[in-house]
């Protein structure tokens, strides 16, 4: 993929801006992942300035942490190839409101996608506690056992829904739900309050907390969430605090996702 743009005369404010453009440039020049002295020398910056705008441009996905250096990252493969891997797309517009969600609640986040009627893990940020809830991206569950799963069932068009439904139901833990009835129960609930919680229901000790993520036309493309040790999450904040942090992070997802 070539990278081409004409700079321009900018105000100070814009300056940023072209800089961005000119290290994404310089990166997809480069035959490899680029050390971040030889990225400064070629666009001319300061390596502390160099820095500060990789990693602004790692946070959204446009650039990549290589163990040499950078390399063009996920969004710019989305973008320039439009409906190849939306997923991709997905993923990076995520990243920075999942870190923001681990930041401030302390537990990780996760973003997941409905694959072959699974619910599938496509990406997560890490907290530091000693003790955690595991690490699930790539991993897939059945989606009534989990906050994640159960958001985007209450998405399902209500064939879909009965389509599930009608099959026998897993059950996890003792606190799974599997009678159908109170499935449907409480996806009503979750599309009116637009968040779900779960504790116990997919592994014992474990709770979670998720948001629906919504394409321009209403449907639900995704989830977003918080999990962690129940003995610990939510801690001293109560469900309804946390859950609002999450569904402004899934509403403020669902803007950016208009490709989809």
């Amino acid at each position: 993929m070539a990278i081409a743009y004409t700079t321009m005369a900018a105000s100070a404010p814009n300056r940023s801006i072209i800089r961005a453009f000119d290290i994404l440039v310089a990166v997809q020049a480069a035959a490899g992942p680029i050390a971040l002295s030889d990225l400064a020398r070629r666009v001319g910056l300061a390596k502390s300035t160099t820095s500060r705008l990789a990693a602004t441009l790692v946070e959204l996905g446009a650039l990549e942490s290589a163990d040499s250096g950078y390399r063009l990252g996920p969004l710019i493969d989305a973008l320039h190839n439009p409906g190849h891997d939306q997923r991709s797309l997905l993923r990076a517009a995520a990243r920075p409101l999942l870190r923001r969600l681990v930041d401030d609640i302390g537990e990780h986040a996760a973003l997941t996608v409905v694959d072959a009627g699974e619910a599938l893990y496509i990406a997560q940020e890490y907290a530091t506690a000693a003790v955690d809830a595991g690490d699930w991206v790539g991993e897939r569950h059945k989606p009534h056992a989990a906050a994640f799963g159960l958001v985007l069932m209450a998405g399902w068009s209500p064939a879909r829904l009965r389509r599930y439904l009608n099959e026998p139901l897993a059950s996890f833990t003792p606190d799974t739900t599997v009678d159908p009835d109170r499935l449907r129960e409480r996806l009503r609930a979750i599309d009116q309050s637009g968040f779900a919680w779960t504790v116990n229901e997919f592994a014992e000790d474990v709770a979670g907390v998720a948001a629906p993520v919504h394409n321009p036309d209403g449907d639900v493309v995704a989830s977003l969430g918080v999990f962690g040790p129940n003995y610990r999450f939510p801690g001293q904040r109560s469900r309804d605090e946390v859950a609002t942090l999450v569904v402004e992070a899934a509403d403020e997802l669902s803007r950016h996702v208009a490709w989809a």
